[in-house]
């Protein structure tokens, strides 16, 4: 008899060293854009997050606005009060975040947003009808107001009141 080893059919010690490069380069690549899908997440999410907390700002300004009877600045020019007969609303400008008090707990609006300009009725009368802001955004400033009409009795009210605090 002869003497005869049997063969298995199998793969060489080569082919599984190309076969765990190719794998390992596959996974590389395949790392590497995890890591960019994440980091680009990240930005998507971060800018998603300042354009809601801008929409956010920007409709309860007009809200309180629409509510108020009269707008006045503050003395130092970083915020905004709305005055009605339900109580104030002030807006609190400061370092990358805006306060809003009154009408409940306090919300925080965490956005770089600052007064640009306030343009009065007229120059006796500090009442406000717009008041101008600028907020900062990833792809640049944006610009955006809030405006109040006031009826004539509110006017003569206020010019009362005033002329009251005078005398």
């Amino acid at each position: 008899m002869a003497n005869k080893m049997k063969r298995y059919r199998a793969f060489t010690i080569m082919e599984l060293a190309v076969a765990m490069v190719i794998s390992g380069i596959v996974v590389g690549f395949c790392y590497y854009a995890f890591l960019f899908v994440r980091r680009q997440s990240a930005r998507y999410g971060e800018k998603s997050r300042v354009m809601n907390e801008y929409y956010l700002l920007s409709t309860a300004m007009e809200k309180d606005a629409a509510r108020a009877d009269r707008i006045t600045d503050t003395a130092d020019g970083h915020g905004v009060t709305f005055m009605n007969a339900g109580g104030v609303v002030e807006y609190l400008f400061g370092d990358g975040v805006v306060v809003r008090e009154g009408g409940g707990p306090p919300d925080t609006f965490r956005i770089k947003a600052a007064i640009d300009s306030v343009r009065y009725l007229n120059d006796s009368l500090r009442l406000v009808g717009t008041v101008f802001l600028r907020a900062e955004m990833e792809a640049g400033e944006v610009d955006f107001f809030v405006n109040k009409e006031y009826s004539a009795q509110q006017v003569m009210e206020a010019e009362q009141e005033q002329h009251e605090q005078i005398n």
